[in-house]
Parts: C-alpha cells; sequence; structure tokens
C-alpha cells in the first residue's frame, strides 16, 4: 500500500504536464 500515494502524486503530475502541453500546442496550432 506504500507505493499508492506516490503514484497518485505522479499520476497528478503527469495530468498537469499533458494539460500544459495540450494548452501549448493548441496555441501553436492556431
Amino acid at each position: 500500500m506504500q507505493y499508492a500515494e506516490p503514484y497518485k502524486m505522479k499520476t497528478e503530475e503527469n495530468n498537469l504536464l499533458t494539460e500544459n502541453c495540450a494548452k501549448f500546442c493548441y496555441k501553436s496550432l492556431r
């Protein structure tokens, strides 16, 4: 169970990175 917390944090981090990339790519395409 110890790995659950860091994994959750990492997932949230990845979601933020993906969101930022999506915004950046969207701006670049316009």
